[in-house]
C-alpha cells in the first residue's frame, strides 16, 4: 500500500475516505479536499491510540492492519482494513466511550476534528454527506428499536404461556400428591404391620416384604422431594431462623443414616466443632440429609464419608466428603440445577430424581447460605455449606 518513500499514496487515501460510510456519497473534488488534510499515523502492536475518557479530537481509518474496541479488558468488536472509528469527534469533542487498542502494527488516517470543521464550512456536499450518514443510523435506529419492540411482545407472549403452562403443573402436581399420599402412607403402615408378624413368615417372605418396604419408601421420598420444589416455586417457605448448634443438628441428620452407612459398611469420620450459625433447623437438617444421603448413594463399599464442621473468619463451613467416582466438570455445570440426573449411578441400586441437590441450593440462599461442589473425577465429591457465624 506505501510507496517507496513509506507515504500512502495519494489515490490509495482517496478510494480508502470512499469505502466508507462516512463519506460514501461525496464526489472525487470533495474526497480529495479530504484526502489532502488527513495525516498518516502509524501504532505498533499493544499500543492505544485512545483511551476511554480522552477527549474526542479526530476520526481514524484504518489503512492496514486491525484493532479492537474496548472496554476494559471486555472486546466490544474488531475492526479492520477499511473501516473507520471515532466518526463523532467530527461533529463534538466528547470524551471517547470506549478504548482503542492495536491488534498488529496499523497504519491509519487522522483527520482532526478542527481542519473537518473549517472543510464543512465551505463545502456544502460534505457537510450533506455528514447528515446523510447520520440519517442514516438514525432510520437504522428506529428499525432496531420496531424489532425489538416486536421481539419484547413476543417474550412477553411466551412468559405468560409459560406461567400458565407452570401453573397447570403445581395444580397437577397438587392433585397427584393428594391422591397419591394417603394411600402410600395407607400401605407403607400396613407393610410395616405385615413385617411385624415376621414369625409367621418364610426368610424368602420376609426378604420380599423387607422390599416391598424399601420401595415404598423410596416412593415416598420422592413425592416429599416433589412437594418440597413445588411449595419453593410458589414462595411457600416458611422460615423460622434462630441461632443454632450446628453440631448437634449434624449429629442428628448423621444419626438418621447410621443403618444405610452398616449396610453399605461405610466409615463415617467425624471432625464436628460446636459452632453456631443462625439457621432454619428443619431446612437445614433436611439439606444435610441430602447431602449425606448423595455421599451413601455414590459411595462404594468400605470406603470413608467425611463430615466436618468449623469455623473461619465470621464463616460457618459444613463440609460432606465421599470417595465416590466423583462429578465431572460437564456434570457441575448442572449440579444444582431441577430434574438433573447426573452421569454418576448410585453403588447400591439407589433412586436418584434429580431434584435433591435444587433443594439443597435453594434452602441454603433462603438463609443466605452458600453452597458449592469440589470434584475431580475418580477423586470423590465434596460439598461444603457456609453461613455467617452467629
Amino acid at each position: 500500500m506505501a510507496n517507496e518513500s513509506g507515504q500512502i499514496p495519494f489515490e490509495t487515501k482517496v478510494n480508502l475516505l470512499k469505502r466508507i460510510q462516512l463519506f460514501s456519497d461525496l464526489h472525487r473534488p470533495s474526497l480529495k479536499k479530504i484526502a489532502d488534510l488527513v495525516e498518516e499515523t502509524e501504532y505498533q502492536k499493544g499500543h492505544y491510540i485512545f483511551k476511554k475518557g480522552d477527549e474526542g479530537d479526530a476520526v481514524y481509518i484504518i489503512a492496514k492492519g486491525t484493532v479492537s474496541v474496548r472496554d476494559g479488558e471486555f472486546v466490544l468488536s474488531v475492526l479492520k482494513e477499511g473501516e473507520v472509528f471515532g466518526e463523532y469527534s467530527l461533529i463534538d469533542n466528547k470524551a471517547r466511550s470506549a478504548s482503542i487498542l492495536a491488534d498488529e502494527p496499523v497504519r491509519l488516517l487522522r483527520l482532526s476534528h478542527q481542519d473537518f470543521s473549517r472543510l464543512m464550512e465551505n463545502n456544502r456536499e460534505i457537510l450533506h454527506g455528514l447528515l446523510h450518514m447520520f440519517v442514516k443510523r438514525l432510520r437504522y435506529q428506529d428499525e432496531m428499536e420496531i424489532q425489538l419492540s416486536d421481539q419484547n411482545a413476543q417474550i412477553r407472549q411466551q412468559k405468560k404461556i409459560l406461567e400458565e403452562l407452570n401453573e397447570e403443573k403445581n395444580h397437577l402436581i397438587a392433585i397427584i400428591a393428594h391422591d397419591l399420599r394417603n394411600p402410600l402412607s395407607s400401605t407403607i403402615s400396613l407393610a410395616a404391620l405385615l413385617k411385624s408378624e415376621s414369625k409367621n413368615f418364610t426368610e424368602d417372605q420376609i426378604i420380599c416384604i423387607d422390599g416391598i418396604i424399601k420401595a415404598l419408601n423410596r416412593m415416598n421420598e420422592m413425592v416429599n422431594r416433589i412437594l418440597d420444589v413445588k411449595s419453593i416455586e410458589e414462595k411457600q417457605g416458611n422460615l423460622q431462623l434462630e441461632k443454632t448448634n450446628l453440631c448437634g443438628l449434624y449429629q442428628q441428620a448423621f444419626s438418621n443414616f447410621r443403618e444405610k452407612f452398616n449396610e453399605k459398611k461405610l466409615n463415617p469420620v467425624l471432625n464436628l466443632n460446636d459452632v453456631y450459625a443462625v439457621v432454619d433447623k428443619n431446612y437445614l437438617l433436611q439439606i444435610l440429609e441430602n447431602l449425606i444421603s448423595n455421599a451413601v448413594k455414590f459411595s462404594p463399599e468400605c470406603k470413608n464419608i467425611y463430615l466436618n464442621l468449623w469455623a473461619h473468619q465470621g464463616k460457618v463451613y459444613l463440609g460432606i466428603k465421599d470417595e465416590g467416582p466423583g462429578i465431572s466438570r460437564e456434570d457441575q455445570k448442572k449440579l444444582f440445577m431441577k430434574y438433573q440426573p447426573l452421569s454418576a449411578t448410585p453403588t447400591g441400586n439407589e433412586t436418584s430424581t434429580g431434584i435433591g441437590l435444587s433443594i439443597v441450593k435453594k434452602y441454603t440462599e433462603m438463609m443466605n447460605g452458600e453452597v458449592w461442589c469440589e470434584s475431580e473425577l475418580g477423586k470423590g465429591a465434596k460439598f461444603i455449606l457456609a453461613f455467617d457465624r452467629a
